[in-house]
């Protein structure tokens, strides 16, 4: 990937003038997925290059050096937009290019924002199948002392990143959805079987008897006794 900035005369390279910071939260809005900034980072980045590298020649190496960081920022990030041969071409057709506004036109179709709807769909997959592995944990251990913190041990990830994953793609916070589903097996049980109120509420999990009627009775509108003398008469 760094070929060419590789072979660029060492010492006047020395002289170019780049902007770390700028490319630093440009790298940022790139992985955060935000187009917006992203673009609005790299106009600030290339006028900044060109600001400071009066010389043509430094201007060029700059932003060989910018082509370069970001083919290393997304293999960094673990996305491929192109394929390996691809890489030493970009800098030629950069190059093809006369003006800087050109190049901050090319840059943002060709590089950014592939990188940005590469990254934008990885996300979304990642996050269907993080809240999958979480559903899935819930509805086969409902019964057991489920917090949010013990399976984001499990599924090494970080239990704020796990609770924002959650809601935003059920919609609906972890302990209201594990609330939901206990609601949703008591009432089965109610129907089903011959289990007491209170061994109900010790099975899911309530800390009492009076916890569970007054979370069913919330949801239900009635109490559990109640709930299941009404299905046994309409049964």
């Amino acid at each position: 990937a760094g070929i060419f900035y590789e072979h660029l005369d060492r010492n006047k390279a020395f002289l170019t003038q780049f902007p770390k910071q700028i490319q630093n939260e440009l790298f940022e809005a790139i992985k955060t997925c935000n187009r917006k900034q992203a673009a609005e980072q790299l106009h600030l980045l290339l006028e900044s290059i060109c600001s400071e590298n009066m010389n043509p020649h430094h201007c060029q190496v700059a932003i060989a050096r910018l082509l370069n960081n970001l083919i290393e920022f997304m293999h960094l990030l673990g996305i491929e937009i192109f394929e390996p041969n691809e890489n030493t071409m970009l800098y030629d057709d950069v190059f093809e290019l006369t003006t800087i506004e050109e190049i901050e036109s090319w840059l943002n179709a060709q590089i950014i924002i592939k990188m940005i709807d590469t990254l934008s769909i990885r996300e979304e997959s990642q996050y269907k199948n993080i809240s999958e592995k979480i559903v899935h944990i819930i509805q086969q251990e409902f019964d057991t002392d489920l917090t949010l913190e013990s399976i984001a041990g499990r599924l090494h990830y970080n239990p704020n990143y796990l609770s924002s994953i959650f809601r935003k793609e059920m919609k609906i916070s972890f302990s209201e959805y594990l609330s939901s589903y206990r609601h949703h097996i008591a009432k089965s049980w109610l129907t089903e079987t011959s289990l007491s109120v209170k061994e109900i509420s010790e099975k899911l999990k309530y800390k009492n008897p009076q916890n569970f009627i007054r979370s069913f009775k919330k949801l239900e509108g009635i109490t559990p006794g109640k709930y299941r003398e009404l299905k046994s008469h309409s049964a």
